[in-house]
C-alpha cells in the first residue's frame, strides 16, 4: 500500500520535476559558463607601431637607402602583425559580449519563466516523498491517503511488500500509544460489542450418568481488550494467529478505558470505532464499508491479519513494539510507557487481577451451571447423585465445571449470594449442613462430628482424596455440588420415570 501510494504521489509531479530539474541544470550551467568565462584582452593596451621610415628626409633616403628599405620593411611587418592582432582582439572580445549578454539574457528569460526556488522546492519533494518511511514524512494523515486513492479508484490494500517502520517515540505522551483489537468476528456500525451485548454463547456436551446433554450458556464479558502499539502474542489464555480482522485505534480516542496494561488494556462496554481503523479480507473491504460509515477500511493480502496490523501502525507513524505477557520487550520503553499511563487516571493491572475479571468469570460459571441443571431436566436424565457429581467435578480428571470453590469464599459472598437465588426458580434450596461444612472448612476443622446426611456422608467419605483436577476444591463445594444434583434429580422425578417406563430404576 505505501510503495503504491508513493508512486501516485511521485507520478502527479514526475514531468513537473523533469522540467523543473532541466531549467535547474540550464540555469546552473550558464552560471557555471558566466563564472568560467574569460575576459580576452582588449585592443585599449595595444599600441599601434611608429613608422621610422619617416625620419628619413628625401637626401638621407638616397644616402641610407639601404637602412631605409630595411626600417620600412620592418614597419609594414609590425603594422601588419598590429592589425591582426587588433582584429583578433575586437573578435575575441565581441563573442565573449555577445556570449556574457546572451547568458544574462537566458538566465533572465529562465527566471522569468519559473522561479528557481519553486522548481528546488518542486525537486525536493519528489525526493522527500521518494526517501519516505511512513505517512507523517509524507505530511498526511489516513484520511487523505483514502481520498487520494479513492480519486484514483484504487483500494488501499497491504500485502507482504509493506514492511514495519522503524519509527522514534520517547513514549513522553498519550498521542504515542495506539491499540490494536484482532478479532475473528467483523465489525459493524462503528463499534465493538462485548461479548456479552453481541449475545455470544458458550456450546458444550456434558456427560452425565451414562448420557450426553448439549448445554449453551451466556460468555458473561463485558469489556473489550488491546494491546498497546503491538499485536497481542499467544499466551496461555488465547492464540490469534487465524484472526481475520484487527482494529486499530489511537488510545486517547477510546475514552472508555477503565484498566491499562500493556497486554491487555480494556475498555469496559462496547467501544466506538468510528475514529479508527478496520482491517480485513481484501475481499471483504466493499462489505466492511457498508457495515461502518465511519471507520476507514484497509484490505490486505492473506488469510491472517496477522503481521498487518504490526506494519500498518508504523506506517501511521506509531513506534511498533513487541507485546510479551506482562509489557513490552523493551523494558525502558515500558516503564516509560506505563508512566504516561498513568494520566489516564485508570487502574494499571492485569486483566486477570481486576474486579472485572472476577465478575465475568464468576457469572459466566454461574450461567454454565445452571445450563446443566436446565439440560438434565430437559433430558429427565436417571442418573446415581454421587457419580454424576464427581463427572462434573472432575474425579476421574476431566474436569467440567468452571465454577470452583473461590465462588464460596469471596469475603462479600455477593456471587454465592447470586448463585442460591438463581436456584430458588428451579425450587433448589440449600439445606443448613451446607453451611456446616462450610464454616467446618473455613476453620480447617474435621467434618466427622457433624450431623449430616446418610447419603451426604457416604458420597464425601467416598470421593476423598480422588480428586484429579488442577484446582483444590474443599468439601463443603463437593457436596454443594451434589446436593443440586440431588435435589434436581428429585425433582424430576415423575418425569424420569415416564422416560424410563420402569418406577424401580429410579
Amino acid at each position: 500500500m505505501f510503495e503504491t501510494l508513493k508512486e501516485i504521489l511521485l507520478s502527479e509531479i514526475r514531468e513537473e520535476v523533469e522540467i523543473a530539474k532541466k531549467i535547474i541544470d540550464e540555469i546552473q550551467a550558464l552560471k557555471k559558463e558566466d563564472t568560467e568565462l574569460q575576459e580576452p584582452e582588449t585592443t585599449e593596451h595595444l599600441f599601434r607601431p611608429n613608422d621610422t621610415s619617416k625620419n628619413y628626409n628625401f637626401l638621407a633616403k638616397i644616402i641610407f637607402f639601404k637602412q631605409y628599405k630595411e626600417d620600412q620593411k620592418a614597419y609594414n611587418e609590425k603594422l601588419e602583425k598590429y592589425k591582426t592582432e587588433y582584429e583578433k582582439r575586437e573578435k575575441a572580445y565581441d563573442e565573449y559580449s555577445k556570449r556574457k549578454n546572451s547568458i544574462q539574457e537566458r538566465l533572465k528569460e529562465l527566471r522569468e519563466q519559473k522561479d528557481p526556488e519553486k522548481l528546488k522546492e518542486i525537486i525536493e519533494r519528489y525526493e522527500r516523498i521518494r526517501n519516505a518511511k511512513n505517512l507523517s514524512e509524507l505530511g498526511l494523515n489516513f484520511k487523505q491517503v483514502e481520498t487520494i486513492f479513492k480519486e484514483k479508484g484504487i483500494p488501499i490494500v497491504l500485502d507482504e511488500s509493506d514492511t514495519i517502520i522503524e519509527n522514534e517515540a520517547k513514549f513522553d505522551k498519550l498521542d504515542d500509544l495506539v491499540l490494536i483489537h484482532k478479532t475473528r468476528y467483523a465489525p459493524a456500525n462503528d463499534e465493538i460489542k462485548t461479548t456479552t451485548n453481541a449475545g455470544a454463547t458458550y456450546e458444550e456436551q456434558v456427560k452425565i450418568g451414562t448420557e450426553t446433554i448439549n448445554i449453551k450458556y451466556e460468555d458473561v464479558r463485558n469489556t473489550i481488550h488491546f494491546a498497546v502499539n503491538g499485536e497481542v502474542g499467544n499466551h496461555f489464555y488465547g492464540s490469534w494467529d487465524d484472526t481475520k480482522y484487527a482494529v486499530v485505534i489511537p488510545l486517547t480516542d477510546v475514552p472508555n478505558i477503565t484498566t491499562f496494561y500493556t497486554a491487555d488494556t480494556f475498555a469496559r462496554g462496547n467501544v466506538d470505532i468510528s475514529k479508527g481503523y478496520i482491517l480485513c479480507p481484501e475481499s471483504e473491504m466493499e462489505q466492511l464499508r457498508k457495515n461502518n460509515a465511519n471507520a476507514m477500511i484497509v484490505g490486505y493480502r492473506g488469510k491472517s491479519v496477522s503481521g498487518y496490523a504490526n506494519k500498518f501502525i508504523s506506517l501511521l507513524g506509531y513506534k511498533k513494539e513487541t507485546v510479551m505477557t506482562h509489557g513490552w520487550e523493551n523494558a525502558d520503553a515500558t516503564i516509560a510507557e506505563r508512566t504516561v499511563a498513568s494520566n489516564l487516571n485508570v487502574i494499571i493491572e492485569e486483566h486477570c487481577n481486576t474486579p472485572d475479571r472476577v465478575e465475568e468469570r464468576r457469572l459466566t460459571d454461574i450461567n454454565q451451571f445452571k445450563a446443566i441443571i436446565e439440560g438434565i431436566f430437559a433430558s429427565n436424565i436417571n442418573y446415581e447423585p454421587s457419580k454424576a457429581a464427581e463427572q462434573l467435578l472432575g474425579s476421574d480428571g476431566g474436569r467440567v465445571l468452571t465454577m470452583d470453590r473461590a465462588i464460596f469464599f469471596e469475603e462479600d459472598g455477593k456471587y454465592f449470594e447470586k448463585l442460591l437465588d438463581d436456584l430458588k426458580q428451579y425450587n433448589i434450596v440449600m439445606p443448613n449442613y451446607i453451611n456446616a461444612i462450610y464454616e467446618a472448612d473455613k476453620a480447617s476443622k474435621s467434618i466427622d462430628a457433624l450431623d449430616l446426611p446418610a447419603d451426604v456422608k457416604t458420597y464425601l467419605v467416598e470421593c476423598k482424596g480422588t480428586l484429579g483436577i488442577p484446582h483444590t476444591l474443599d468439601t463443603s463445594y463437593r457436596a454443594f455440588v451434589y446436593e443440586v444434583l440431588k435435589q434436581v434429580k428429585e425433582l424430576n422425578k415423575e418425569n424420569i420415570m415416564a422416560k424410563q417406563g420402569d418406577a424401580k430404576v429410579y
